[in-house]
């Protein structure tokens, strides 16, 4: 994933380019601030939730729809 961000912004100005999963990680174990570290780990997990179910969804009417 870190590729596709560093290429569509030609890798940013320092760590502009930096996705919330790695955003997250240093924060939580290189600046030790765990509430923000963890809030931000709950919605990056939120975020992948809902993304995977919406897609399970979509490819699961495609998948009845076929049947039909």
């Amino acid at each position: 994933m870190f590729d596709v961000a560093f290429v569509i912004t030609g890798g940013g100005p320092g760590t502009a380019t930096e996705p919330v999963s790695l955003y997250a990680f240093v924060v939580l174990m290189q600046r030790l601030r765990f509430g923000y570290g963890s809030a931000l780990s709950v919605t990056v997990f939120v975020l992948a939730f809902v993304f995977a179910l919406v897609c399970v969804r979509l490819l699961g009417r495609a998948a009845v729809g076929d049947r039909e």
